[in-house]
């Protein structure tokens, strides 16, 4: 059983949603076998979607990079979750961003509010023998 720390330096257990966990385990493992998955986390504010997914992401991240985005209720951002969630590969993964052609450079930079020189300097700092990088999930 997880934990998770509270505010109040206090840790609450992670209690009540094995199916839910196990169904997002059955479509990972049918993901790494081959078969196309999504997964969608939807529910009211507060029901505990980022608790679930923070709960797998240690057991996840061995395999693949993992991406969130998120809705936010007064956003008028279309598209939203799925530009933080190219935020996050470009965060991650940035070397991958060198191997795009120039106009598919361009759509993914201006989606993601960067130039290209914001996306090459996080490249060598990422490859950098001295840096260090951790990507928690908010």
């Amino acid at each position: 059983m997880g934990h998770l720390s509270g505010a109040g330096g206090g840790s609450a257990p992670f209690i009540g949603r094995r199916q839910e966990l196990e169904k997002i385990r059955r479509c990972f493992e049918e993901a790494r076998s081959g078969q196309p998955r999504l997964v969608l986390v939807a529910g009211d504010a507060g029901v505990g979607k980022t608790r679930l997914l923070n709960q797998l992401h240690p057991e996840f991240q061995r395999y693949c990079v993992l991406l969130q985005g998120r809705c936010y209720e007064d956003s008028t951002m279309p598209y939203l979750p799925l530009v933080e969630a190219l935020r996050s590969c470009s965060q991650q993964c940035p070397e991958d961003f060198e191997e795009l052609d120039d106009a598919e450079a361009e759509i993914i930079f201006r989606i993601l509010g960067k130039t290209s020189g914001e996306i090459a300097a996080t490249c060598v700092a990422r490859t950098s023998p001295a840096s260090s990088f951790s990507y928690p999930l908010p």
